[in-house]
């Protein structure tokens, strides 16, 4: 399982990296009622890492979302689902926040961290298990 998430978190990092690519951008004033939490997009009951491939999915094959998917994938408030949305659903998924934020408060004030950065320059490297898994292994 931790395979699997730090799987998704490095594609993540990665499509993050190229830019962010907007799914929708526009006036979100419109109100949508839905059954579901924020964070639930596929609509299944449960807010998980399931839920930020669903956004990805639809963003990298440029697919548009329902009114209800964008008011439920927009868990950032800032009016367009992004890739940002589904790193914090990620986020949120294994609990380094422990809820999204309010309109007009990013996610720094929702939870404060504390980052600790080496001493040294550490090099990862990308190795792959006999059952096709890939590890990341960072040696100091």
């Amino acid at each position: 399982m931790k395979k699997i998430i730090s799987l998704v978190i490095l594609l993540s990092m990665a499509i993050t990296s190229i830019g962010v690519v907007s799914a929708y951008s526009g006036n979100n004033d419109a109100k949508v009622t839905s059954n579901y939490r924020i964070g639930d997009v596929n609509k299944d009951g449960k807010i998980n890492v399931k839920d930020a491939v669903y956004i990805q999915h639809k963003i990298v094959n440029n697919e548009d979302f329902s009114a209800e998917e964008l008011t439920l994938a927009d868990v950032n408030k800032d009016g367009k689902v992004t890739v940002a949305d589904a790193t914090m659903i990620q986020k949120y998924s294994v609990k380094m926040i422990s809820s999204f934020p309010s309109k007009g408060q990013d996610e720094t004030t929702t939870k404060p961290s504390t980052i600790i950065l080496p001493t040294t320059t550490t090099k990862p490297t990308l190795t792959t298990d006999p059952d096709g898994y890939f590890d990341i292994v960072v040696k100091p």
